[in-house]
């Protein structure tokens, strides 16, 4: 695959800045909008946008590194940094540090630890607390409504 660019692409029509449960592997059968829509869904749970594309680029093309990256999604490289520190906040990523036996700073290989639904798992149990929380206050709000109406109907 030549990248997520091509795929961004889909995801302007959208009306986004830039991933299901089809995995990534399974590329072959996955159409650049339903690419997009993964990467769309990761946002709408939380995931930081950079790291999201960066997520799905790392799931379907493989370990690469920043300059890679860049290329890959569609990224500069302060954004492609921002997504790899919060991938590494959540312990999803691994980094290999190359050196060509000269001076200068070490290339450093990025690789997703485990599949993408390993990968998306903690992202996806956030996301259920907050719904989990969300339902709660739903129903608080609901018994309060009622004392209400039950006070003012007196």
């Amino acid at each position: 695959m030549g990248g997520l660019s091509g795929h961004l692409v889909a995801l302007d029509s959208m009306g986004s800045e830039s991933a299901s449960t089809a995995t990534p592997r399974d590329h072959e059968k996955m159409s650049d909008v339903e690419i997009a829509e993964v990467i769309e869904l990761l946002k709408r749970i939380g995931v930081n946008g950079f790291a999201a594309i960066v997520m799905v680029s790392l799931s379907i093309d493989g370990a690469n590194d920043s300059a890679g990256l860049q290329r890959a999604c569609g990224l500069r490289q302060p954004e492609v940094s921002i997504a790899v520190s919060n991938l590494k906040k959540y312990g999803l990523i691994e980094v290999e540090k190359i050196t060509d036996g000269g001076r200068g700073r070490p290339k450093h290989i990025y690789r997703l630890i485990g599949n993408f639904s390993e990968s998306s798992k903690p992202f996806r149990d956030e996301a259920m607390e907050k719904l989990d929380t969300m339902q709660k206050k739903l129903q608080r709000l609901e018994e309060l409504s009622e004392s209400i109406r039950k006070s003012s109907a007196r």
